[in-house]
């Protein structure tokens, strides 16, 4: 598979009263044609920052360094009206809030060929019909009559659809689905993740999919990365992560799951404003030593996955089943 984004060596941060909010640190994750990426973790983790960084829509006063390569071209150094093409072209935003990002005075057909005409340059006619087909593919029944319905009619799982809709209403290289399943209940859930699987598997979009919903990555996604504190402290592909964890925060967020032991992670997230110098996790890790506490830990390879923790740093060898005994083995 051909690479569409590679983020390399990412930082952002919020200058404030307080002092500057570090949101995301040290964040290397790459997507590639095709593939679908999970992004997930606690609220406030940095998830929503990230993609909005691809988006260049992070605040005016946002300090932000490294790079985010798309198709060759560093987003980071576009001019505003280079990003601007870009945007609902080549990369395109499913938010998580569908109640609120469609216009309520305008019916949904207007809202998606409005957009398919701007991207697509479509007359109006071509537009209208195009709606209609995106709509039938999308598994909206009866497409042609809900076009004239204002957003206020329609259920969380069709509005959500509209959402893809408008998304792919310009034929975008790379999706991001941020929360798309948040607040929906277990029917429009699966209608969702249908889509979304389908979009995957028909357009060869690349996709970051941002998400609490583990079972929903666990169905969708090639590849996981998990975030804590802006960081990204493990990742691998999806059923290992999720089946075999190997950070110990992995653990606790898999047990804190209702469908788990529902085990609630002690302690609260570590504060942006003065992080730790040692460990991000240490006062809440139950396997946390002393030098957990001085010493930061950097990314380590393992078997075609990633983690970021000082166990690692401090042995190049080690036994993978006392690992997993040690952690609590653990599956979705």
């Amino acid at each position: 598979m051909a690479k569409l984004l590679n983020i390399r060596n990412f930082y952002a941060s919020y200058p404030t009263r307080q002092g500057e909010v570090k949101a995301c640190k040290d964040i290397n994750l790459k997507i590639q044609k095709g593939e679908t990426i999970g992004l997930i973790g606690e609220t406030g983790c940095g998830k929503s920052t990230l993609a909005l960084s691809i988006l260049r829509l992070l605040p005016s006063n946002s300090i932000v360094s490294g790079e985010i390569i798309f198709q060759g071209q560093n987003l980071l150094q576009l001019g505003q009206e280079e990003i601007r093409k870009l945007r609902g072209s080549q990369i395109a935003l499913i938010p998580q809030s569908s109640g609120t990002c469609l216009n309520p005075v305008l019916q949904i057909g207007n809202q998606i060929k409005e957009t398919l005409q701007l991207h697509q340059k479509l007359s109006f006619s071509q537009a209208q019909q195009k709606a209609v087909t995106m709509l039938d593919h999308l598994n909206l029944p009866d497409a042609r009559k809900h076009l004239k319905y204002y957003p206020h009619q329609l259920s969380g799982g069709m509005k959500q659809r509209v959402l893809a809709a408008l998304g792919l209403a310009g034929n975008p290289a790379l999706l991001i689905a941020d929360e798309p399943t948040k607040g929906l209940d277990a029917v429009a859930r699966y209608q969702v993740a249908e889509t979304l699987r389908q979009l995957s598997h028909e357009t060869g979009a690349g996709t970051l999919l941002i998400t609490h919903d583990l079972k929903l990555a666990y169905y969708l996604c090639n590849w996981i990365a998990v975030m804590y504190a802006g960081e990204i402290i493990e990742q691998g592909p999806v059923h290992e992560v999720l089946e075999h964890p190997l950070h110990p925060y992995t653990v606790a967020l898999i047990n804190s799951l209702p469908g788990r032991k529902l085990t609630p992670i002690p302690g609260t997230s570590p504060d942006l404003l003065t992080p730790s110098t040692g460990c991000y996790f240490y006062s809440r890790c139950s396997r946390a030593e002393a030098d957990c506490n001085l010493k930061h830990p950097v990314m380590q390879e393992y078997s075609g996955r990633q983690v970021r923790c000082n166990y690692f740093a401090s042995s190049k060898e080690f036994d993978k089943n006392l690992l997993y005994r040690t952690l609590q083995e653990t599956a979705i």
